[in-house]
């Protein structure tokens, strides 16, 4: 079904968006914590 394959890639490519989204905040908020300590 090629729908589904075009849902399953806009799946994956956002998930893996939003995923290293999230890791940047992560290492941002514990990059300024060190700063400060």
């Amino acid at each position: 079904n090629e729908t589904m394959k075009k849902l399953h890639q806009i799946f994956v490519s956002t998930t893996h968006i939003y995923g290293s989204l999230t890791l940047d905040l992560h290492q941002n908020r514990f990059g300024a914590t060190a700063l400060f300590q």
